[in-house]
């Protein structure tokens, strides 16, 4: 269950303001107009079938991390959204620049 929050800005955001924000094998993320949430919705691969049951226990069991997104929940309202895992929106640049191992703490790049 999405926090009370989160529920009510994905609610309330502008439709028209939804973009790609990337493009995967099993899913693509859409960043949901300026509410600081993205929307992950996975596709069904014909071998492995729909991974988000799966993607969101380990969410679930995993928490809070420094170095990942915060998942807030599933969505699947049916509003104009696409239903699917909610998470923070990571603005500070692509997945590459942020694992760059001059961001680690020296311990972690020996």
């Amino acid at each position: 269950m999405l926090p009370r929050y989160v529920e009510e800005a994905l609610e309330q955001a502008d439709r028209k303001q939804i973009q790609l924000a990337g493009v995967g094998c099993f899913a693509h993320v859409v960043k949901v107009a300026d509410t600081g949430f993205v929307i992950k919705q996975s596709f069904d691969h014909p071998v492995v079938g729909n991974l988000q049951p799966t993607e969101k226990r380990i969410y679930e069991r995993l928490g809070r991390h420094p170095y990942i997104l915060r998942y807030y929940g599933e969505y699947c309202l049916r509003n104009g959204l696409p239903n699917g895992l909610v998470f923070q929106y990571q603005h500070a640049g692509t997945l590459a620049d942020n694992l760059a191992r001059s961001i680690y703490p020296e311990a972690r790049t020996q």
